[in-house]
């Protein structure tokens, strides 16, 4: 009986501490792979700065905990290295998704005009990150999740609680390491092209003094169109970005007195305009059927949009009264008043050519 309370007990402190484990290793890993993350797009205004660290932190924990206390109670290194492998795999998963598909969810929440819309897809260079993230942090967390069996019996024989928290130190660099690989492969190209902006306007602003080699540096000079916009920034947003490689991000940017677009190429800010007229610059030209001339239209059409035109066009008229009414990520809305009175509307997306996606009457024709 003696014996039989014994491994009762024991298992009992395996699954207490397995389950610590399980939670700072998760805090770890969250802390690097999303905490860096939030802190710099906030300091940048950018867009949902704390949804990432949230929602990733939150499952972090919740899945480092109930893999931590199973592990502890079958205190067995085969489950061990599959059972963090799979808490790997579901925690880069998850970060692979999150700046996509989690910011078009819950965009849409915030503003149903975008529900159900794919305002930040998820293209091949995302598929690409992700898979590397996986592949690098989600095996860095299998090995380190190797060393729980050792840190329970390291614990058994520590003198105080401290001294079993301190053996759980043995596998955090290992985390945190998984944690800035997530960070570095995912986040980071999203978040750079809005660092890169604020650290120019935060120049501009805050700096009157700037040398003239200082300016070149920043590209100060792009920011000539928008000079008029120009104050502390409320909102940055992305709206574009290389679909291959995402080495080129396009961002919107909202100031007191409106909304601006720049580039970002390589972490270089390249050029900025104001965004609504150049959105609604850019529906005329295809409005007007110059989408086909070479250079000199920086709009086009989808088979939808172009069917919708092609019916629409005298209706619509030459001049129609234009006015973007909304930004998400990848997609603007235009509102319009047709040479007969009737309200459409319209969705644009990217830029570099803006893409006119879909169009509508408000009213039956």
């Amino acid at each position: 009986m003696d014996r039989t309370d014994d491994l009762r007990r024991q298992q009992r402190f395996n699954r207490r501490i397995g389950l610590s484990f399980g939670l700072l290793m998760g805090l770890c890993y969250a802390s690097v792979a999303w905490g860096v993350d939030a802190l710099r797009l906030y300091q940048s205004a950018g867009f949902l700065p704390w949804l990432k660290l949230a929602v990733g932190g939150s499952c972090a924990l919740l899945l480092g905990g109930l893999a931590g206390l199973l592990i502890g109670h079958l205190d067995h290194s085969g489950a061990s290295l599959i059972g963090w492998g799979l808490v790997g795999l579901a925690w880069n998963t998850l970060a692979g998704h999150l700046p996509y598909e989690g910011f078009s969810f819950v965009g849409g929440l915030l503003d149903p005009r975008f529900q159900g819309l794919d305002t930040f897809p998820y293209v091949a260079a995302s598929s690409a990150r992700q898979t590397m993230s996986t592949l690098l942090a989600g095996g860095l967390v299998a090995l380190a999740g190797l060393l729980q069996p050792f840190v329970l019996e390291q614990s058994r024989g520590a003198p105080s609680r401290l001294g079993q928290v301190l053996t759980f130190m043995l596998a955090a660099p290992a985390f945190l390491l998984a944690g800035y690989c997530t960070d570095d492969w995912v986040n980071r190209p999203l978040r750079e092209p809005q660092v890169a902006i604020a650290e120019v306007l935060n120049a501009v602003l805050h700096t009157p003094e700037l040398s003239r080699q200082e300016r070149l540096d920043l590209h100060v000079g792009s920011l000539n169109a928008i000079a008029g916009l120009l104050s502390e920034p409320q909102l940055s947003m992305v709206s574009d970005y290389d679909p291959d490689y995402m080495t080129s991000v396009g961002l919107d940017i909202r100031f007191e007195q409106g909304w601006a677009r720049c580039l970002v190429i390589a972490k270089q800010l390249t050029f900025c305009e104001p965004s609504d007229p150049s959105l609604t610059e850019s529906f005329r030209c295809v409005l007007a059927g110059d989408s086909d001339d070479s250079g000199g239209c920086d709009g086009e059409a989808s088979p939808a949009a172009a069917a919708w035109l092609s019916q629409a066009r005298s209706r619509v008229g030459p001049q129609p009264a234009l006015e973007i009414t909304g930004h998400m990520g990848t997609i603007a809305l235009l509102e319009g008043l047709a040479a007969d009175g009737t309200p459409f509307e319209c969705r644009l997306q990217g830029m570099m050519p803006v893409t006119i996606g879909t169009c509508a009457f408000e009213t039956a024709p």
